[in-house]
């Protein structure tokens, strides 16, 4: 008997837990898995306090935090995240809203342990802090943080002078799109350069070769470039060349060729034929 009242109360008591727990995710902090879940502190229905219980689960560990976030502390930071005012309770308790509430919490490692905080100031961004740093714009100071997540990149700046904070957010491909594009700006920039300094360097020999009065320095430097510029091509040509012979050595399948009907009827022909014959 007093087994089963044991048992009994249990279950009432998880019915209870999972009655009052309004948002439950598994996401990665910092490179680690941790389980967030934010549980009323007080489920009764005539109760009007909607504070939250904030239990974090660290696998790595095994360990659980625990934090109390209060109704207005709550209200204050969701107004804050959202970007508006007046919100209601139904509005506040909503998965939509709580999500930005799992945003705030942060894992700081002391003596190789990790321990998750939650952020009371600002809200925290996600995934691994890769750099950190100051950099001077536009004249003005500014301390750098570079988030890095599975899916996307990003960079926030606080000034000290006023205290605030610019973000700017890239997803990994529109990142690797403007890195490909630079990568790609710079090369034509560099074959633009190297075009007309290669036009420059003919124009000063060939207004030497007429008897043009010319700088002797600069038609040195046109007859060097020249020469290495003869050498780039020739090794360009002995490239192609190469992988030409090396697609000429490649061996080819072999591709059995079907017959021709007409040759399948001949040949069934000339066998009925040699049957005949010896039957006579």
């Amino acid at each position: 008997q007093k087994i089963a009242n044991y048992r009994k109360r249990l279950n009432d008591k998880r019915k209870k837990k999972k009655a009052a727990t309004v948002y439950k995710v598994i996401k990665v902090i910092q490179g680690l898995y941790v389980l967030i879940e934010l549980i009323r502190k007080d489920n009764r229905r005539q109760s009007n306090d909607y504070g939250l219980h904030a239990r974090v689960y660290l696998p790595s560990t095994q360990e659980i935090f625990h934090f109390t976030i209060e109704e207005d502390m709550l209200r204050e930071y969701l107004e804050q995240a959202m970007e508006t005012e007046g919100l209601s309770v139904q509005e506040m308790m909503e998965p939509s809203s709580l999500v930005h509430l799992s945003d705030r919490f942060m894992i700081r490692v002391t003596n190789e342990r990790p321990i998750v905080l939650f952020s009371r100031r600002n809200t925290t961004e996600r995934g691994l802090l890769v750099n950190k740093g100051t950099e001077r714009v536009s004249g003005e100071l500014f301390v750098m943080f570079v988030y890095r997540s599975p899916d996307d990149v990003v960079f926030r700046a606080y000034d000290p002078k006023t205290c605030g904070q610019l973000r700017c957010l890239l997803t990994l491909k529109q990142l690797r799109q403007w890195l490909l594009e630079e990568n790609h700006r710079r090369i034509r920039k560099e074959e633009k350069e190297y075009k007309l300094k290669l036009a420059e360097a003919q124009k000063i020999k060939q207004a030497a070769s007429w008897g043009e009065e010319v700088d002797q320095l600069a038609l040195q430097q046109a007859k060097e470039f020249l020469a290495s510029h003869k050498l780039r091509e020739e090794e360009k040509e002995k490239k192609r060349k190469a992988e030409q012979a090396q697609e000429d050595d490649e061996p080819l399948a072999m591709v059995p060729v079907k017959q021709d009907e007409e040759e399948d009827e001949e040949e069934e022909l000339t066998k009925d034929m040699v049957e005949e014959e010896k039957k006579k």
